[in-house]
């Protein structure tokens, strides 16, 4: 179905979300290459579209089960950062895939740039879990660096003021990353209670 023209994603996010009546949505961006698995002694590609429906469809089980939101897929590229003794996270930035259980979560129309990372912080200030299954990961083409899309919203000036704008809304559970991008905070984000 072709959404009307906005002018940006985040507008569309909320559209759909509002033009279906499921219960459960899932969106994926237009620009993925594969889906891989951090499971075992080897990273494993997905390649079959049946394979990856049952990935996305139990994710979205699991999510209902928990009482969250919004789910999705980690957005580590690195097999190292996976930790098979935790593979579930409630705390994560979801992009690339993500889901929305109900018609609660909303995207902010004048977030161009981050808006994956607002809206997964805005949902985890307002329903304090986001459900990320770590052991799946849904790779794009160079995040931020390719052309068409919201690329003309990415000129170096309008990703630094971006970049400015989400420090001073989330302070501390957003910082610069090694490549100078900005990425949540993990660490900052305290999900688990102490032990008794």
């Amino acid at each position: 179905m072709p959404h009307p023209p906005f002018e940006s994603l985040a507008e569309i996010l909320n559209w759909i979300v509002d033009a279906f009546d499921d219960e459960t949505l899932v969106v994926a961006e237009d620009d993925i290459t594969r889906c891989v698995s951090f499971i075992g002694n080897n990273v494993r590609v997905f390649r079959d579209p049946r394979d990856v429906m049952q990935i996305v469809e139990n994710c979205a089980e699991a999510a209902r089960g928990v009482g969250a939101r919004m789910f999705g897929f980690t957005d580590s590229a690195n097999p190292k950062h996976f930790k098979p003794q935790d593979p579930i996270s409630f705390v994560a930035n979801l992009y690339t895939i993500y889901g929305y259980v109900g018609k609660a979560v909303r995207s902010d129309p004048k977030r161009r740039l981050f808006r994956d990372m607002d809206t997964s912080l805005t949902e985890l200030m307002n329903n304090r879990i986001v459900y990320c299954d770590t052991r799946f990961h849904f790779e794009s083409v160079a995040p931020l660096r390719q052309g068409g899309g919201n690329a003309v919203n990415r000129a170096r000036e309008d990703l630094h003021g971006a970049m400015e704008f989400m420090q001073r809304k989330w302070g501390h559970y957003v910082r610069a990353g090694k490549s100078g991008d900005l990425v949540l905070n993990v660490g900052a984000i305290k999900r688990r209670q102490a032990k008794v």
